[in-house]
């Protein structure tokens, strides 16, 4: 998780009850986090320390406004971190829908500056100084989030089938809450700082140095995997799996009865049969040199 000057901020999976967090990795200042297409994910944020002044937070991803803003008492300290998404709140009820890391699609243009890292997709929380604006009444609110797309040119150095981008996710969270009366109302201040997540399969963070390069086998592999046929698997469930000394797998066949060895043995036999054992020897190889022959185009 990063922990940056007031808030601890990371990425958990929406797909189980404890909100377990994406594998991170640090390189020099910036923050990689490891992901897969399909997975669904909210943001977590706790303010861990108090701060000068109010505070006013606002969540963007890949570069776009969650559409929301969240305000944070400058005396405020939380014992367990709150998940965001997509905000909605209507009847009494405030839901928070999960954000999904999906394949990304590209559109032809300039990919721009740092096109070598466009597959990585970006998630910052900007922090503002909150500025009291008296106070408004209760309103329902809707948001909505579309996906981005990357710019890219023929030679931009970008794997087409390994970036990802954010899009609308299934799972949600609600919570109940009031459905009217007043509440404190906010404007945006000065900006004091930014909390930068980036994210990225790990084939992308690969390539840009972030993990070390596997194996080559096992890298073409993460790149295109293998397809198994019906037939194949059938062949494959006669094999055992091993591990060898390295703890590496390998496949072992299993103790069958096999009709190969029989069939040579039986065309040994078929061509004995017609060769003359009473002739010297070196007329029974001629002959049976003759037998293969006839074998053959026959």
């Amino acid at each position: 998780m990063v922990v940056e000057n007031d808030f601890e901020f990371q990425l958990v999976s929406a797909e189980d009850d404890d909100k377990t967090p994406f594998k991170e990795h640090r390189k020099g200042l910036n923050t990689y986090v490891e992901v897969e297409p399909d997975a669904e994910y909210f943001l977590s944020i706790r303010k861990v320390r108090a701060s000068s002044s109010h505070l006013y937070c606002e969540y963007h991803v890949d570069g776009k406004n969650l559409g929301y803003y969240e305000p944070c008492a400058s005396d405020q300290i939380e014992t367990s971190p709150k998940v965001r998404g997509i905000y909605s709140r209507a009847n009494g009820v405030e839901t928070q829908k999960a954000l999904k890391f999906v394949t990304a699609s590209f559109t032809s243009g300039d990919p721009g500056i740092g096109s070598t890292r466009a597959g990585m997709g970006q998630i910052k929380m900007e922090v503002y100084r909150a500025i009291h604006n008296g106070h408004i009444s209760v309103q329902d609110h809707a948001s909505s989030f579309t996906t981005s797309s990357i710019k890219s040119v023929s030679a931009a150095p970008v794997t087409m089938k390994k970036n990802l981008r954010s899009g609308e996710g299934n799972r949600v969270k609600t919570t109940a809450c009031s459905s009217s009366g007043v509440c404190h109302s906010f404007l945006k201040g000065a900006h004091l700082y930014t909390i930068t997540l980036h994210y990225c399969a790990t084939p992308g963070l690969i390539a840009v140095g972030v993990l070390p390069k596997p194996p080559l086998w096992d890298y073409h592999r993460m790149l295109k995997p293998a397809t198994t046929t019906t037939k194949e698997k059938e062949k494959l469930e006669k094999f055992s799996v091993k591990r060898n000394a390295s703890g590496k797998e390998i496949l072992e066949l299993e103790d069958s009865d096999s009709d190969t060895d029989d069939d040579d043995d039986d065309d040994d036999d078929k061509k004995n049969d017609l060769v003359d054992h009473s002739l010297p020897q070196h007329q029974q190889k001629k002959a049976k040199r003759e037998s293969s022959k006839e074998q053959i185009y026959i």
